[in-house]
């Protein structure tokens, strides 16, 4: 297993009406743009009709996503646009990621040490993990991530 570091920008689409579609019109928003995305996280308020989603895109995308969004803004009832250009990717992917168990508390704890707070955790299926943080502290998040190690059974 191996980690990987990148620098990435964040979009927040706030009081996203809680219905069906509403995400699809987002992402095909953002699609339509010639835009990819690489990690999602919904956010359901419990006391509101209404939800946040986050999403993260490369940093040259970042200007021409907001731009589209705010011109669908009305059409889809969106309250706000919150943007991140202080965002970066740390993934671990291989192998050992299905034959080693606590290869996400190993990382996530090498993360810790190094004083690097997650902003957005995705998990997409063997072998992949990946976190989102803050771009300050880059060196300490790449020699947090480096240090990670499958424990090993037996």
């Amino acid at each position: 297993m191996s980690p990987t570091i990148a620098a990435r920008r964040k979009i927040t689409v706030v009081g996203v009406p809680d219905k069906i579609g509403e995400a699809a019109r987002i992402f095909e928003t953002v699609a339509a743009a010639d835009i990819n995305i690489d990690m999602i996280v919904q956010n359901v308020s419990v006391k509101e009709a209404s939800t946040a989603i986050s999403f993260t895109l490369p940093q040259s995308d970042g200007k021409a996503a907001m731009e589209a969004l705010r011109a669908v803004q009305g059409t889809i009832g969106f309250t706000d646009l919150l943007y991140d250009d202080q965002i970066g990717k740390v993934s671990i992917v291989g192998v050992g990621m299905r034959s080693h168990p606590g290869v996400s508390a190993t990382f996530f704890t090498a993360l810790a040490n190094a004083s690097i707070n997650i902003g957005m955790i995705s998990d997409l299926g063997d072998p992949d993990l990946r976190g989102r943080t803050g771009r300050a502290g880059r060196r300490r998040r790449t020699r947090g991530a480096h240090r990670v190690r499958p424990r090993r059974r037996g």
